[in-house]
């Protein structure tokens, strides 16, 4: 592939017996824009940043991905690079890596095995737009898990294991958080600290509360305004303790 200096889009499909991509196979291969990786058998994400300067997306689809290089290659090179999307894979937690992506304005991490979403796992990334963990095993989210994220408008969990709604998101200027498909349970004692949200109407949760059978967006707009003060302060100590 080192003589292909014109190559700009590279696909791997349905290649099983492929588990890993040797870091010279894109050596000197500085005009690739897309790559896409699906239905392999790759385990670690290639030194796909080596020598290019252009990329602008990577997609990685059911593959047996459990990790991605951090160090040799991160992609703070690359002034393009917008789109990262890694489905089906086998990834517990959000790789690391990310963090060294800047530019990165979407980035999908959809049906893995991500259970929580810490403090450190999105730092570093001003143009950050879009988040969408949609359909893995979700269950917690440090508060400060979006801090830090000038640009965030968009975050998709439904599908997940989340019961209430993150109060990381207050500390965020997100506009639309997609969490249909998930039990979540609305009462004052959880979401108290909505009533002092200074977005709580500018942002629209999507998603139903099984406690109620109505929306969040009912609960938000309607309920939040008469929860008692008691509420708000039982919700304080619980965040002390």
């Amino acid at each position: 592939m080192n003589k292909l200096v014109n190559l700009n889009y590279v696909n791997f499909k349905d290649n099983h017996f492929i588990t890993e991509i040797p870091e010279v196979a894109f050596t000197g291969l500085h005009n690739i824009t897309t790559m896409s990786f699906e239905g392999n058998g790759i385990k670690t994400m290639p030194a796909i940043f080596k020598d290019s300067d252009k990329m602008y997306q990577v997609t990685i689809k059911s593959d047996e991905l459990t990790n991605i290089t951090e160090s040799r290659h991160s992609a703070k090179s690359q002034s393009k690079f917008y789109y990262l999307t890694l489905t089906n894979t086998k990834l517990r937690t959000v790789p690391k890596a990310i963090s060294n992506m800047p530019t990165v304005t979407v980035i999908s991490l959809v049906n893995g095995s991500i259970e929580t979403i810490q403090s450190n796992d999105f730092k570093q990334l001003p143009a950050l737009a879009n988040i969408v963990m949609s359909s893995n095993p979700i269950n917690s989210i440090k508060t400060d898990a979006f801090m830090n994220l000038p640009s965030l408008r968009y975050l998709s969990l439904d599908g997940t294991q989340l019961t209430t709604v993150p109060e990381a998101i207050a500390n965020t200027n997100v506009s639309w958080v997609n969490m249909n498909n998930t039990k979540m349970v609305c009462t004052c004692s959880s979401l108290a600290w909505m009533k002092l949200w200074p977005r709580r109407l500018q942002t629209t949760i999507e998603g139903t509360c099984i406690n109620t059978g109505k929306s969040i967006m009912n609960f938000v707009t309607n309920i939040i305004p008469t929860c008692k003060v008691e509420d708000i302060q039982k919700t304080l100590l619980q965040i002390v303790k």
